[in-house]
């Protein structure tokens, strides 16, 4: 019994370090991907990038090709974030898919103090690291309709003692016109972590994510110039409810700005590089509002990696049959 109480206490400190607290990877509302997190998090009906596995795992189909994604998030406190995905679209019998492999990965820090008493100096010092790791496979439904799920791993080391878990998320994508989309996903389906050799579960909260967004190209008749807005509405069976809008304006297709509100102000720029007509690189920065100090800002960099195969088509896959299958992993 007292290892459980110890175990609690120690969870309801990392998470109120993580910025919320009361709930088992509370870190994740602090969201994935620099792109999407410097639009506030408003990303489930966008979901084009290889982050779709985190916000609606349906928009994962809409990759062009092999995609690397890699992100880092500085915090405070020495707290950090990393994730990391690869996603690739493939056919079976003319029908599209694709599927990706992501990790999610927050450390609270190895020098959490640990005191039973009052004094000054710490017992000993404890660490905490998380991670999630995914399974993500989706495909088209009809020519605007995109459907996509998870299967998730949960690991957790606390002080010590470590839980583990599984969950699934489950994600639709429907492109209303050639500008609008609206996106639902819903998360953490099952999810629960349970520690050895302990009688007790951390159950994780529900979240019901709906969003819509509109692509406006050439804006005020400015070639090139596009602008893409977004807002997201995110419901978790703990109570919470928030309203997360975004903004990304693009401009030649090269340089972008963002911005958003996630339960706190968001801004980020990127730069699109294009070496050659089938390789793409983006790099991404994002800076945010701390969830514990609200008078202070964290920072996320990142990078997008996409090899485009030739003759492949997001709609339609392969142009020729056995092209995509002659392409190399």
């Amino acid at each position: 019994m007292k290892r459980i109480i110890m175990l609690i206490s120690l969870a309801l400190i990392a998470v109120n370090a993580a910025g919320y607290g009361g709930e088992a990877y509370a870190f994740l509302k602090n969201g994935v991907g620099v792109r999407a997190t410097g639009m506030g998090g408003a990303f489930c009906s966008i979901a084009d990038d290889a982050s779709a596995v985190f916000y609606n795992p349906a928009g994962l189909v809409k990759i062009e090709g092999l995609q690397l994604v890699a992100d880092t998030y500085f915090m405070n406190f020495n707290r950090s974030m990393n994730f990391i995905s690869a996603s690739k679209p493939f056919t079976i019998n003319k029908n599209l898919y694709s599927t990706g492999l992501s990790w999610i990965n927050y450390s609270g820090g190895s020098d959490i103090e640990k005191r039973t008493t009052n004094s000054p100096l710490p017992e000993e010092l404890l660490s905490d690291g998380e991670h999630i790791f995914m399974l993500t496979v989706a495909t088209v439904v009809s020519s605007n309709v995109y459907i996509g799920g998870n299967i998730k791993v949960l690991l957790h080391s606390l002080a010590g003692e470590n839980g583990t878990g599984i969950g699934f998320d489950a994600g639709l994508l429907v492109d209303i016109t050639e500008d609008i989309s609206a996106g639902l996903s819903v998360l953490n389906i099952s999810a629960g972590l349970n520690w050895d050799g302990l009688n007790y579960t951390d159950t994780l909260p529900y979240m019901f994510n709906f969003g819509l967004s509109y692509s406006m190209k050439n804006v005020f008749e400015v070639e090139k110039l596009d602008i893409l807005l977004a807002a997201d509405m995110l419901y978790s069976t703990f109570g919470s409810f928030r309203i997360k809008p975004g903004i990304e304006l693009e401009a030649n297709k090269f340089f972008s700005i963002r911005a958003g509100y996630n339960n706190g102000l968001a801004a980020g720029l990127g730069i699109k590089l294009r070496p050659s007509a089938v390789f793409t690189v983006m790099i991404d920065y994002a800076l945010l509002t701390d969830p514990v100090l609200r008078d202070s800002f964290n920072q996320r960099v990142g990078a997008v990696v996409q090899y485009i195969f030739p003759h492949w088509d997001i709609k339609s896959g392969p142009q020729q049959e056995g092209d995509y299958s002659e392409e190399p992993w």
